[in-house]
């Protein structure tokens, strides 16, 4: 008895897992069912900022900014253009989901060093990555009724300006993104963001004039930009 209840239960289980892999949609949408895996799985090591320290070579252009490994919170490459606002020497190329996307179902299959580590992903979840990262080429789809997410910033002026942040979304979905001054100085990044509330820290300016601070946001659906702040800096 006991060992006709358990194949019956091997057989539960093999056709659960069988069946999961089978329910994966063909054709799978970016936003509503790629970037919720990736958000649960792999953004934690490998997102903008990292917060769970995978590691990041980077290597030097002659031409360009310097390439610095990959992220899986963006569909698109990006440049972190820290420093010197005048020179592209300090300036960092990120690639986006779009470029590295023929990687991830390689990654996550790997006999021997399968992404994540210790964790490693179900039979529907490898599926949905694999047939989006194959497609033709692999395309950021948004949900049709897509509400966009929003973003504010208090901004505390001094020698060092401070900002609290809160990025949100109604449709509770991940945004990562940007908070970015624009004025004399040129166009720079103060901060990345993510979903919720953050502290960001930034050396006041020394070039005079009035300068604008947006919220660069990606909920999946696409980039917006969203004014938050602005600074005055007197001669």
């Amino acid at each position: 008895m006991l060992a006709r209840a358990t194949l019956t239960y091997a057989i539960v289980v093999a056709a659960v897992v069988a069946g999961c892999a089978e329910d994966a949609p063909t054709s799978p949408n970016f936003q509503t069912d790629v970037v919720p895996i990736l958000a649960a799985n792999c953004v934690r090591c490998h997102g903008v900022p990292t917060i769970g320290g995978a590691p990041s070579d980077c290597i030097d252009s002659p031409s360009g900014p310097r390439r610095c490994g990959f992220r899986l919170d963006s569909y698109d490459d990006t440049i972190i253009d820290e420093g010197d606002p005048t020179s592209a020497t300090d300036d960092r190329l990120v690639l986006g989901l779009a470029s590295v996307a023929l990687a991830i179902p390689e990654r996550v299959d790997s006999p021997t060093e399968p992404m994540p580590p210790r964790f490693p992903l179900g039979d529907r979840e490898r599926a949905i990555l694999a047939a989006w990262a194959t497609g033709d080429p692999p395309v950021r789809s948004a949900r049709p009724d897509n509400v966009p997410p929003s973003a504010t910033a208090a901004l505390t002026d001094g020698a060092t300006v401070a900002f609290a942040v809160e990025v949100a979304d109604d449709d509770r979905d991940p945004v990562v993104g940007e908070l970015r001054a624009r004025g004399p100085a040129g166009d720079r990044l103060i901060a990345p963001l993510r979903s919720g509330r953050a502290s960001v820290s930034w050396p006041r300016p020394t070039a005079a004039g009035r300068y604008e601070v947006v919220a660069r946001l990606d909920d999946g659906a696409g980039w917006i930009e969203i004014p938050v702040a602005s600074l005055e800096v007197a001669p």
